[in-house]
């Protein structure tokens, strides 16, 4: 007997820069750029064959996951005090290395890597305790299945919202501009779970016992709304609503943002819908509400949390 993988999820390759939105920088920072090894796709496996059927075709996508943890002022302070103390450049190139895992002999002089590690870099931070925005890398001893390039980039409220943010700059055998909604819905679920994992090595374990007591044990597993922002979608319907047919498009936008909820026309040529798990704006006028679309993340985050909440208190 064995264990059935028909729930298992196939996963594709995929290479990524860290996003920050510009309405949450304290500076003119310059994120990592991944451009360069978006070539890097083309040559790795993958458990998915692209059969190049879709309905829809994405370009220029970023993927902001948000999710409320219980950090505040203090935990802040600690991450920075940390980081700037062990990085000698201030914006970070050097980082510091975190782990959950506790050393069980901290007398030797001999150390063990653990199995997954963070490496976070400071950005840069607003106030003392505020927030801060890093960029994260997780590390791992060695690749396990499907190679990717994955840097996040992470924004630490002391309201406890935390956004991690991603720019897609390739994925399978396709490039910036020829996005597949099924691919990159595969890409998504990946990244829900390896944003808990770098954040899991952050945080105290105070707050992961919190995690725990609030998921019952599956906090490593736990869904984040998402909202994808795309320059441009193929092809290019007259409205918004003209997506929700009940068939190959409403079924591939399902796939990136759950059941579409509202489809709305912003002016001429920019489009948002809503779903259930997530929310997909289209359009580049659509990134001039970016301010708007974080405060509604932040917000959503935090209902949620409350919900689930109240679920366990019962």
């Amino acid at each position: 007997m064995r264990a059935a993988d028909i729930a298992c999820v196939c996963q594709v390759p995929y290479v990524s820069s860290p996003f920050v939105p510009l309405g949450l920088r304290y500076s003119a920072f310059v994120p990592t750029d991944n451009s360069h090894r978006a070539y890097e796709c083309l040559l790795w496996d993958s458990e998915v064959i692209d059969s190049r059927s879709e309905a829809l075709i994405l370009s220029n996508v970023t993927v902001v996951l948000s999710e409320w943890i219980p950090v505040g002022s203090n935990a802040i302070s600690a991450i920075v005090d940390q980081i700037d103390g062990e990085s000698h450049d201030f914006h970070g190139r050097a980082g510091t290395i975190f782990s959950a895992a506790l050393d069980g002999r901290p007398e030797s002089t001999v150390g063990q890597r653990k199995r997954t590690q963070s490496h976070l870099m400071l950005l840069d931070w607003g106030g003392v305790g505020q927030a801060v925005n890093l960029e994260g890398v997780l590390l791992r001893r060695e690749e396990v299945g499907v190679k990717k390039v994955q840097h996040f980039g992470m924004h630490m409220n002391a309201n406890g919202v935390v956004l991690y943010g991603l720019q897609l700059e390739g994925i399978q055998e396709r490039e910036w501009d020829d996005v597949a909604p099924a691919l990159l819905a595969r890409a998504v679920k990946e990244m829900h779970a390896d944003s808990s994992a770098l954040l899991n090595d952050v945080i105290a374990k105070l707050q992961r016992d919190v995690l725990q007591c609030l998921f019952q044990g599956r906090e490593m597993e736990r869904v984040k709304y998402v909202w994808i922002g795309a320059d441009a979608i193929e092809p290019r319907l007259p409205k918004a609503s003209d997506y929700r047919d009940h068939g190959r498009y409403e079924n591939e936008l399902v796939q990136m943002v759950g059941e579409v909820q509202v489809a709305l026309d912003l002016g001429q040529d920019d489009m948002l819908f809503v779903g259930s798990e997530g929310l997909l704006s289209v359009g580049h006028g659509a990134r001039k509400s970016e301010a708007v679309v974080v405060n509604f993340l932040q917000l959503h985050a935090i209902d949620a949390c409350v919900k689930k909440f109240f679920v366990r208190a019962r």
